[in-house]
């Protein structure tokens, strides 16, 4: 198995620019855009839809990762193959997600453990279903 797969960024959108090809990761482009259009967006409007709230910020972060995290994993398990749309929209929700999460108060040192405890979860999550189709197709 080779893990570093996992992790590669190999699903690309083309666009031509000035007679130029350039190559963007459909993911990244998707969750660059969520992160600056939430930057864009005034303070006021926070506060408007309770963003501020701690209780409704933690199942907010959820809402928005849980679409990337399932596309990623049914993904890597070989249930269905994703397509550089569902990427880009799942990236986008994603880049949202931590651009809210970096407005929360919490410490840096928790902000750092908390994203890797949830990184480590979905990257263990990914090798086990690498792992069951192994085991499976060596049958």
């Amino acid at each position: 198995m080779e893990v570093w797969r996992l992790l590669a960024h190999n699903h690309w959108f083309t666009l031509n620019m000035y007679g130029h090809q350039v190559r963007l990761c459909a993911r990244c482009s998707g969750y660059l855009l969520g992160f600056v259009a939430l930057l864009l967006i005034p303070d006021d409007l926070s506060d408007i839809l309770g963003l501020n709230n701690v209780g409704i910020q933690w199942p907010v972060f959820f809402l928005l990762a849980f679409p990337l995290i399932l596309d990623w994993i049914t993904q890597s398990w070989g249930l269905r193959t994703s397509t550089n749309y569902v990427r880009f929209v799942t990236g986008s929700l994603m880049g949202m997600d931590v651009f809210l999460f970096s407005k929360i108060s919490l410490s840096l040192q928790t902000g750092r453990y908390m994203f890797v405890c949830a990184a480590l979860i979905v990257v263990l999550i990914g090798l086990l279903g690498r792992l069951r189709d192994s085991s499976v197709s060596m049958r």
